[in-house]
C-alpha cells in the first residue's frame, strides 16, 4: 500500500487531530486498511486512533481492490495545544510502517 497525507486539522479546543489520507493498494491482491493500526506522534508522545471519533468521520476501514484508492480520515485525541509532528502508517498489524511528517 502507499499513503498520501492530504492534510490535517486540530479542532477548536485542540482535543482532536484529524489526519486526512488517500490510501492506495499497490499490491496484486485485495487489501484492507484499518485505522486502528495507525498512530500519531507529537511532543515525544504516541497517540492511537480514537475509534469513536474516527467512526463519526465515516470510519477507519477501507476495502481496496488492487490499484484501488480510498480517502479516509483518522481522528486522534490529544491534549489541548498539541502540535502534531508525524503520522505512522501501517498496511497491517505486523508491517514496520512508514512515518510521514505533518508540516
Amino acid at each position: 500500500m502507499t499513503f498520501t497525507v492530504r492534510g490535517f486539522e486540530v479542532d477548536a479546543v485542540g482535543e482532536h487531530v484529524v489526519v486526512n489520507l488517500t490510501v492506495t493498494n499497490v499490491g496484486d491482491e485485495p487489501a484492507t486498511f484499518l485505522g486502528s493500526y495507525q498512530t500519531l506522534k507529537a511532543d515525544g508522545a504516541v497517540y492511537h486512533v480514537d475509534d469513536e471519533a474516527t467512526s463519526a468521520l465515516g470510519g477507519g476501514v477501507a476495502e481496496l481492490v488492487p490499484g484501488g484508492k480510498a480517502d479516509v480520515a483518522l481522528a486522534f485525541t490529544v491534549p489541548a495545544g498539541t502540535v502534531p509532528a508525524v503520522v505512522e502508517l501501517h498496511a497491517d498489524s505486523v508491517s514496520s510502517g512508514v512515518e510521514l511528517a505533518l508540516s
